[in-house]
């Protein structure tokens, strides 16, 4: 998915902090369910799953992935990456994971997996929720970070608050701020930042909590893309 202003900024200047808030829906499973019940158009989706793991030899570490299949690999003076892809039951739904040894740090590696698809329907959510549980189980600890994204696409015939607002109902969002993008020549129109919650991780800016994002571009052909994403929209 593209790039989404300012979220280096809040990558650089937020704290990621967790709080208990049971029970704790599936995100993208509620991204879902909330365009579903309001006919709202669902097309590219992404979930992302981040941990720093401390093991004994991270390259020994990287032989658990040979069993899928071998992407690429890349090293500069500060780490060694490794990418590895996996063929799913779903042709619609794409899996890579990829490993980065810190140059620094010879006892830790970081760990991302993503999972991601173009289309939504109920046996791509069962192919997503299987993967999902099995990685859970696999490679990742409850101390691993997750990131959830689903865009929706507009042709211009629908208002924005009739997008925004069953998300804000539903996830019980506090919006905490709304910028506008005044640059010029700039696809981004604006950026709803809020507090839900449904969901135990945040990051705190100026003593405030966020855990969600809407940024609504507009596409090349006209089109309106509504990207919704917690705690924070990434780019994977």
């Amino acid at each position: 998915m593209k790039n989404i202003l300012l979220t280096v900024f809040i990558l650089i200047s937020a704290t990621l902090k967790g709080a208990v808030y049971l029970p704790q829906p599936d995100p993208l499973i509620k991204f879902t369910e909330i365009a579903e019940q309001h006919d709202l158009t669902s097309v590219n989706w992404e979930v992302s799953l981040k941990e720093t793991i401390k093991v004994k030899n991270p390259h020994t570490y990287v032989n658990n992935f040979r069993m899928y299949e071998y992407k690429a690999s890349t090293k500069d003076k500060n780490s060694i990456k490794y990418l590895f892809g996996d063929q799913t039951k779903n042709d619609a739904v794409k899996l890579h994971y990829s490993i980065i040894i810190p140059e620094e740090s010879q006892n830790t590696i970081e760990l991302t997996a993503v999972i991601k698809g173009n289309r939504w329907d109920e046996d791509i959510k069962k192919t997503y929720l299987d993967l999902s549980e099995k990685m859970d189980k696999t490679f990742f600890s409850a101390d691993a970070r997750s990131f959830a994204c689903l865009e929706l696409i507009d042709g211009g015939t629908i208002r924005d608050s009739m997008i925004i607002e069953p998300y804000i109902s539903s996830l019980e969002l506090e919006v905490l701020d709304i910028q506008y993008d005044n640059v010029e020549n700039s696809t981004l129109n604006k950026i709803y930042y809020g507090y839900t919650p449904l969901w135990k991780d945040f990051f705190s800016i100026d003593g405030a909590p966020l855990n969600l994002q809407i940024a609504i571009t507009e596409l090349e052909n006209g089109d309106l893309s509504y990207k919704i994403g917690t705690p924070i929209l990434i780019n994977e």
